[in-house]
């Protein structure tokens, strides 16, 4: 078993290998270590280029700590130049993924831990920007370019103009939007629940400000796994309070341009990722965007 993981000697934890008892592939990149002491460990690979944001992780854990969470104690972290990898190794935790969770428990389970979640995501977008972000600006160059790649595409389907109409029309309303630290990668494998009902969030490389209304459109997603999911959000993150007619016309602006952004390049690895069926269910919840309001949240 050992002499197929020499590789780990290049880490300091595990420099020597009779320290370690088992060794057991848990994912594509992940290794489950337990050494003698009884401690579990997961090694993490990545492609080298990712060593610069795996660095900046520490600090992102910091906000996250910041907001009440616990995010998985990072013991080391480098590169091993003679496989050309980055690496980590942190603490092992038996958890699951949200996806996991919606797809075994009930409604009422469902939505408790979308009012623990949506509380934590009112916790990050508390977070106020350190510089200034002209937000109104930057998503009206990332609309104007999403417009013209739309433009060049050879495959535009008739609903297409539907959703460039809508976002012209409603694009003023990123004017004097709060910025926020926004998480911009909510989906149902990197929220992780473990101890029952504890959550952490994973997928954060860098630090980004903007409009914490957009992360709605991953809730958005996610409530196609669990409706009580995403109404449990909302209860938390308004604090049962009904949310501004505002905060829906944004969300749906936002809901808008993902959805053409989408549309745009679908073969492309994107956040907010959307397949043809989830595109077709979206516009369902939208009524083709007749309806301000996504179906689950009337």
């Amino acid at each position: 078993m050992i002499k197929n993981y020499d590789f780990l000697k290049h880490t300091q934890l595990f420099s020597d290998l009779k320290d370690i008892v088992s060794v057991d592939k848990i994912a594509e990149n992940k290794l489950k270590i337990t050494s003698r002491l009884g401690k579990d460990y997961v090694f993490a690979s990545y492609d080298i280029k990712d060593h610069e944001a795996i660095e900046s992780e520490q600090f992102i854990q910091g906000r996250l700590k910041d907001i009440g969470l616990a995010p998985l104690h990072i013991y080391e972290e480098g590169i091993m130049p003679d496989i050309n990898k980055a690496y980590k190794v942190f603490e092992y935790r038996q958890e699951i993924s949200l996806g996991e969770f919606l797809e075994v428990n009930s409604d009422s389970d469902c939505h408790k831990l979308g009012i623990a979640f949506g509380e934590v995501l009112k916790n990050f977008h508390r977070v106020k920007a350190t510089e200034a972000v002209d937000w109104e600006r930057k998503f009206l160059t990332k609309s104007n370019y999403l417009f013209y790649i739309h433009g060049l595409s050879e495959d535009i389907g008739e609903n297409d103009y539907i959703l460039i109409d809508y976002i012209e029309a409603n694009i003023h309303l990123t004017k004097n939007t709060p910025i926020n630290l926004m998480h911009g990668k909510i989906n149902e494998k990197n929220i992780r629940i473990y101890e029952n009902n504890k959550l952490d969030l994973r997928g954060i490389k860098d630090i980004a400000y903007g409009d914490g209304v957009f992360d709605f459109v991953d809730i958005n997603r996610l409530a196609l796994y669990s409706e009580e999911f995403a109404r449990g959000v909302l209860e938390g993150y308004f604090d049962e309070n009904k949310p501004s007619r505002k905060f829906f016309r944004l969300l749906s602006l936002y809901q808008a341009y993902t959805i053409l952004y989408n549309k745009v390049d679908s073969n492309s690895k994107k956040d907010h990722s959307l397949d043809e069926k989830e595109i077709k269910q979206i516009l369902e919840m939208y009524d083709n965007f007749n309806e301000l309001l996504p179906e689950w949240a009337r």
